[in-house]
């Protein structure tokens, strides 16, 4: 889809019209009826959709097979914003009556309750967005897919967050500054590094294949999230307080830049050697399967032809057609 852009080579997302805010926040939660045959399909076609078009910017999966209505999903942070190289995740609850009803989505990444990545995106986990029900606008329609759903919070993880705060559409660039230098070492501190790491809570709290996706994300991209830190550290930001200017986070210390960039190193090294211990596992799986299935063959034993009869068709035919 042309509306996907490239991370760390697409163009930065354009700054949408301000989105207000809400204070009440959404917790997905488990439903007491089945869900019908229309909402299983359509989930089914919605993550297929996602898997088909998303081009490495968005992923779900299915938390659990026992329940198809809960979905983990994670936005990729785009090039130009705050947010670049960070891994969002999100819990996604489809309501029986999907995709008549909007789902329920709650952002998992907040530096364990300390951060608020957007005036949209609460520490708490809230996301504020009209078609989620959460803020009056625009409201759900079933022609509405998971898709849409994270492409609009996408949409307002843009280079200026600020201005999503009713009353600061007209924000300046300078007054923009303080509150993306937060998100910047927020970012990669607690949505890239956290997600990276096997012995985090945050790590853990990810499906199987949504830890692979993030770790081979991390590897491919890794000089260039690497670059992030260093102009960071070059721009002078490297031990300055950090604090969100809107006071909707309580995440304080220093952005230690420095100790970041060393972490994110011995990271990468963990990393490759998790993903080629599984990549062996898996050979190794592999040949087992392939190996008990050709032993299986060589033990069948052959299955005598009536007396008088081929044991190829295809000799059969061959014969009629020379006789």
């Amino acid at each position: 889809m042309s509306f996907f852009s490239g991370w760390f080579g697409g163009g930065a997302a354009a700054a949408p019209a301000a989105a207000p805010t809400a204070t009440a926040p959404p917790a997905p939660t488990a439903t007491t009826a089945p869900p019908s045959k229309h909402c299983l399909r359509r989930i089914r076609n919605d993550l297929r959709a996602l898997e088909r078009d998303a081009g490495g910017m968005l992923f779900a999966c299915v938390a659990d097979d026992a329940d198809f209505t809960a979905v983990d999903a994670m936005i990729v942070g785009l090039e130009g914003t705050p947010y670049a190289g960070g891994f969002f995740h999100f819990k996604v609850r489809f309501p029986p009556a999907y995709p008549c009803d909007c789902p329920k989505v709650e952002l998992a990444t907040t530096g364990r309750g300390t951060v608020g990545f957007n005036p949209n995106l609460y520490a708490n986990g809230k996301v504020c967005l009209s078609i989620l029900g959460t803020w009056a606008g625009p409201s759900w329609s079933p022609t509405q897919s998971l898709a849409s759903v994270l492409l609009s919070i996408q949409s307002l993880m843009h280079d200026r967050p600020y201005v999503n705060e009713p009353g600061r559409e007209a924000a300046s660039d300078a007054a923009c500054a303080p509150y993306n230098e937060f998100l910047r070492y927020a970012t990669l501190r607690y949505a890239l590094a956290r997600n990276v790491d096997a012995s985090s809570a945050e790590y853990r709290a990810m499906p199987e294949p949504m830890r692979r996706f993030v770790a081979d994300a991390f590897l491919r991209k890794f000089d260039d999230i690497l670059a992030l830190v260093d102009a960071a550290i070059e721009r002078g930001e490297d031990g300055r307080p950090h604090r969100d200017p809107t006071n909707r986070s309580s995440a304080s210390g220093a952005a230690n830049y420095g100790e970041l960039r060393r972490e994110l190193v011995a990271l990468r090294a963990a990393t490759e050697a998790r993903v080629a211990r599984e990549d062996r596992d898996d050979d190794d799986d592999a040949e087992t399967v392939d190996g008990g299935a050709a032993a299986s063959e060589a033990a069948s034993p052959e299955v005598a032809s009536p007396e008088g009869a081929s044991a190829s068709p295809a000799a059969d035919a061959a014969a009629a057609t020379n006789a």
